[in-house]
């Protein structure tokens, strides 16, 4: 996260805890010179990249779900490679070799 330097002097006058959201005008007076103006926040994206052999003829490493309800989780499984979920029978479960 940058600071916010007041365009007339230069003073670093720090961030603002909350702002309006991406491209709003809002104003600042610096503490230095006492002038006011105004700044807008921009965001950026980063991208991360992963391997998921599953997507590429593998199996799939299937993670046990949980959460609340409790109900709408049961037997329900995630792959930790590429974020598929999957609600299997218990046959499928003893089949895979999953934990219950």
């Amino acid at each position: 996260m940058s600071e916010i330097e007041c365009p007339y002097c230069g003073e670093d006058c720090g961030t603002p805890e909350e702002h309006e959201g991406e491209g709003v005008l809002c104003e600042m007076q610096c503490s230095k010179c006492e002038k006011n103006f105004v700044y807008s926040a921009s965001y950026s994206v980063d991208y991360d990249s992963h391997k998921a052999p599953c997507l590429n003829g593998e199996e799939h490493d299937w993670d046990k779900m949980c959460g609340a309800p409790r109900e709408y989780f049961e037997r329900k499984y995630r792959c930790r490679f590429c974020d598929e979920e999957k609600q299997f029978t218990e046959e499928e479960i003893k089949t895979l070799g999953l934990e219950t």
